[in-house]
């Protein structure tokens, strides 16, 4: 065992801010600038920190760009470091920032673009005199802008001690194996202490079993938040796991480590309430020691909507699917894309009305649009549908919104020759929609057969859609009978689609593709509001269906066994299914059945403003 001698000790990270007041408007002038001096030399600029405003949200590029003040008169000169950025979403941004020291003088952190609808936050006034606009010449602007400089001051050594908490151990020829390292504090008078572990050697680096991708976050933005969670389904193992946040440019920006699963154990996390930094999060990854886990992302805006969309763990590969697009004056549908790989890749989305437009995303890039924005901010009626090409390594979902109505989907290539719609609604107040979509370029037959909720089949109907196009409408609007209770579409050739259930205020769908088995999760049971889950039997003989209410610490609180007919529908709120057993502590149900079923989950909160839709996973 060894301590290091003249150990190098980094220096800490110091911010150079002139900010003061935040006063909620922005500067549109297309180059900025913050004159920064640092208190000692030499420092290296580590990354910057700026508040942006798009309010558009438009793919304008935006370049961050670090000067020496050696221009005439000190003003901006050489160019030391310059970043494009193909997207700046409304909020705060960290950059990092490589190779800028400066060992005297003063630099200048710029934003420069070519768009005056979008630009960096202000203050009203600039007393430190250090905020500049740009046009044939720099000059004061007036107004402290929102850039801030994060510097460190040089690496510097010390002779033998307990300064650097540092202590090396070196092992010859060890045995091959797993090793466990116990750390102690020396002196820690406020705890706990962070550390790090540094092997070198002939090791290999651990790698996770499984990962799982919630591709968009939206929280302390706009009044947005997000929740997101994570189940073991193992009966059986311990799952551990460590929650990553990124910024939409890929960039770590914090974590919730050491995450430990009880079998059939459950996670549930507010974004903005347990991560640091939540306004800056673009997307989170799950790492785990087991692929036996699932999950979601829920983003909503308390009182308004919220949309639920499945947790992702298998990477999409060659084209994607945008099934659904609805771009008119009322209508709108957003588009959430994550780049996974590690190079950049720039996507071909062909439209069905033969339009395409090309997008861009760095190596682990997100980014997020609106259809209409591809098109200079117009929308786009005559486009119902779309596919992002050679997309492998992306994924995504697509949001579509009309007043406070919102709903999504995950963005997949999977496709099927039978899609299972379980449930249609068309009382009450509520409506059901149905979307089929044909991906190729050739005409697809369907054979549309309803079901009674006993499981008796109704007169099917048959269509064709054609290549690059739908089957769409309302159940009530497509001539089924009037005890239709769900629906089964078989094709001809591959097809994908979704579902969507919708009241006065409320919208809520899910992806109809993928989605049978004999066993799954329906996630979350609605503590202020109510769960409605139905599940239907696909198979032409009786299942038997077992369902187990647990809660998050993976403790069985209640089971229920239900017997269901050839093609029988099961419909009714989550407590009611377990009738004669309390459920209320209970947090989500799992089912597992002898024959194939499928089914989903509708939650709603208690003032009927909000509603989404996951399926059984």
């Amino acid at each position: 065992m060894h301590y290091p001698d003249r150990a190098s000790q980094k220096s800490t990270v110091s911010a150079l801010a002139y900010d003061y007041e935040w006063s909620g408007y922005f500067l549109t002038g297309n180059k900025v600038a913050v004159r920064f001096t640092p208190s000692s030399y030499p420092v290296n600029v580590e990354s910057t920190t700026f508040w942006f405003c798009n309010p558009g949200d438009k793919t304008t590029d935006v370049d961050v760009v670090v000067y020496d003040d050696n221009g005439t008169g000190g003003m901006p000169g050489t160019e030391l470091f310059r970043k494009t950025l193909t997207y700046v979403p409304t909020g705060g941004v960290t950059l990092g920032i490589t190779g800028v020291s400066i060992s005297s003088g003063d630099f200048y952190i710029a934003l420069e673009k070519n768009d005056t609808e979008l630009g960096a936050y202000i203050c009203l006034t600039d007393p430190a005199g250090r905020s500049y606009w740009g046009g044939p010449a720099w000059a004061l602007s007036g107004y402290a802008i929102y850039i801030r400089a994060n510097v460190r001051g040089t690496d510097y050594s010390t002779s033998f001690d307990r300064v650097n908490n540092v202590v090396g151990l070196t092992m010859n020829c060890p045995a091959a194996g797993t090793y466990t390292v116990k750390v102690s504090g020396y002196n820690v008078p406020y705890g706990p202490q962070p550390y790090a572990l540094v092997i070198s050697g002939s090791v290999i680096e651990a790698v996770p079993e499984a990962l799982l991708y919630f591709p968009h976050i939206a929280s302390h933005i706009n009044n947005w938040e997000t929740e997101i969670c994570v189940i073991n389904t193992s009966a059986t193992k311990t799952l551990n796991g460590v929650f990553k946040a990124y910024n939409n440019a890929g960039v770590f920006v914090s974590e919730i480590d050491a995450v430990t699963l009880a079998p059939h154990g459950r996670r549930e996390i507010t974004v903005g309430d347990e991560f640091t930094d939540p306004a800056n999060i673009g997307y989170i990854i799950f790492e785990s020691d087991s692929s036996a886990v699932v999950g979601y992302t829920k983003f909503y805006i308390e009182g308004q909507y919220r949309v639920a969309i499945p947790a992702v763990s298998e990477i999409n590969t060659n084209d994607i699917y945008i099934s659904h697009i609805a771009s008119t004056s009322s209508w709108g549908t957003g588009v959430s894309l994550l780049n996974t790989t590690s190079s950049p890749r720039t996507l071909t989305i062909e439209f069905d009305d033969g339009q395409t437009r090309t997008v861009s995303l760095a190596a682990n890039e997100h980014k997020v649009f609106l259809i209409k924005n591809l098109f200079g901010g117009q929308p786009q009626p005559g486009i119902h549908s779309a596919v992002i090409k050679d997309a492998d390594g992306i994924i995504g979902l697509e949001l579509f919104a009309i007043g406070n109505q919102m709903s999504g989907i995950l963005l997949k290539g999977n496709t099927t020759i039978s899609i299972y719609y379980p449930h249609t609604a068309s009382k009450g107040g509520w409506g059901t929609g149905i979307v089929a979509y044909n991906p190729s370029d050739t005409d697809c037959d369907i054979t549309i057969t309803p079901y009674t909720a006993a499981g008796d089949p109704l007169t099917p109907a048959t269509d064709t859609i054609g290549g690059k196009e739908q089957y769409m409408g309302l159940v009530s609007a497509l001539g089924f009978p009037a005890n239709t209770a769900w629906l089964k579409i078989d094709a001809t050739s591959p097809i994908t689609g979704f579902e969507l259930f919708a009241t006065t205020n409320q919208l809520a769908g899910y992806t109809s593709v993928g989605i049978t088995g004999t066993e799954g999760v329906f996630a979350k049971l609605e503590k202020d509001g109510t769960t409605g889950i139905a599940f239907v039997n696909i198979e032409a003989t009786s299942a038997v269906v077992t369902l187990t209410a647990y809660n998050d610490s993976g403790t069985v609180i209640a089971t229920k066994v239900i017997n269901l007919d050839a093609h029988e529908k099961e419909l009714n709120l989550a407590e009611d299914m377990f009738a004669g057993s309390d459920i209320s502590n209970a947090t989500y149900i799992t089912y597992s059945s002898n024959r194939e079923v499928v089914g989903f989950q509708l939650n709603a909160s208690s003032d009927n403003m909000m509603l989404d839709a996951l399926p059984g996973m």
